[in-house]
């Protein structure tokens, strides 16, 4: 019942008109609680329905339950309050004391984000969890979850959290030492915490700390239609092969070479990729000999991309099953035919086979604006033409 904001509007409206939503939640949920009951079984439930019902969104701080649905939960239904996206201690406490309101000993599901894009975010997932299992100690919280998604495609593989698995799991123990943490860290998986925390790189070369996604959005940006081309910055290109660097420089061994081995393609391919589609503009804008001299690059691009697949394919075959990788194979194979479809159109331009490149001569609006954005739709970001 997780996120059914829609509860009551869909197949349920046609066959029974308008109805109060809370009262059709309630029904199922009972239905529901009556059919484990007879089986014997417990029941724990998602609480944002509650809160969107009443407020029309989850985790507003003004919204109140009505007494006559927290009346009506179900014994046997325990609520479940998740929240990924908060580093500040003040707002667990106070959503943890509201869902108190409505029923007592919830639990709480926190996030280690592993679904943003190609790139873990060990660094925000340790923050938020630092302040969300501070307030759940401090409300007497007693069972607590870490989820790790895998939204629009699962390209993070989970084994890139263990420095956010870890942390959790000494710091719910009572650790807040970071250097005993790291140490320990070094001890049990024989690589050293920091080293490992640059896997996080791909996603904050230029930005600490965030919940960005440029390894993936900026990887699909279209070379000639990037509708991702606004965000892009002096040297953010040049960061990216700064951390391709770094990433070769640490020593891993077969457990965990893998991983630094994907990143490190990608970081490598970024490095051409992302200012790829400005570069173009700019040399279609300078006549036919720059557009010569941006040709290599796309060969190299190409190169880098077929690199990337083969070591990206290794990573999902040792940690998934092949269920999924069809996905990656239209994505990076498609990614791979744009890229030298373009460069083909700017050979035949830059030999005057051509007058024209007409997508390069749209203006290029400044759609997502000039910052680093947060978009992990592999259909928005390759094409503005509809997929």
């Amino acid at each position: 019942m997780d996120e059914a904001y829609m509860i009551g509007r869909g197949k349920y409206f046609d066959k029974n008109g308008l109805k109060d939503r809370s009262g059709v939640l309630i029904e199922h949920l009972k239905r529901v609680s009556e059919i484990a009951c007879k089986y014997g079984y417990q029941l724990t439930m998602w609480s944002d329905t509650f809160f969107a019902l009443a407020g029309g969104t989850y985790n507003i701080n003004d919204v109140e339950v009505s007494n006559w649905v927290k009346e009506q939960i179900p014994e046997n239904v325990t609520l479940i309050y998740w929240d990924y996206y908060s580093t500040d201690y003040s707002h667990y406490d106070s959503q943890i004391k509201r869902h108190n309101l409505i029923k007592q000993d919830n639990w709480f599901a926190g996030g280690l984000w592993t679904w943003q894009g190609f790139a873990p975010h060990n660094a925000f997932s340790m923050r938020a969890t630092e302040a969300a299992l501070s307030a759940c100690r401090d409300n007497g919280v007693q069972n607590v979850f870490l989820t790790m998604w895998s939204d629009n495609g699962g390209e993070c593989t989970p084994f890139m959290l263990l420095p956010s698995l870890y942390y959790a799991a000494r710091f719910a123990k009572g650790e807040t030492n970071m250097e005993l943490i790291k140490k320990g860290f070094a001890e049990k998986y024989g690589i050293a915490f920091d080293d490992f925390m640059l896997l996080d790189l791909p996603d904050t070369p230029n930005w600490a700390d965030s919940i960005k996604d440029p390894d993936k959005y900026m990887l699909y940006n279209d070379c000639f239609m990037g509708v991702f081309d606004s965000t892009v910055r002096d040297g953010d290109a040049e960061s990216y092969r700064k951390c391709a660097e770094k990433l070769s420089a640490v020593k891993t061994d077969d457990r965990f070479g893998f991983m630094f081995d994907t990143m490190r393609a990608l970081c490598e391919v970024l490095s051409l990729k992302f200012d790829i589609g400005r570069k173009t503009r700019a040399a279609y804008q300078a006549g036919r000999e720059e557009v010569k001299k941006l040709l290599p690059v796309y060969d190299a691009l190409a190169e880098r991309l077929e690199a990337f697949y083969r070591i990206y394919r290794k990573q999902w075959m040792t940690v998934n099953k092949p269920h999924g990788f069809d996905v990656q194979d239209i994505r990076l194979g498609g990614l791979v035919f744009r890229v030298k479809h373009c460069r083909e159109r700017l050979c035949e331009y830059a030999e005057g086979k051509s007058d024209r490149i007409v997508e390069l001569e749209e203006e290029l609006l400044n759609y997502y604006g000039s910052e680093p954005v947060s978009d992990n739709q592999w259909a928005t970001a390759v094409s503005p033409n509809c997929i």
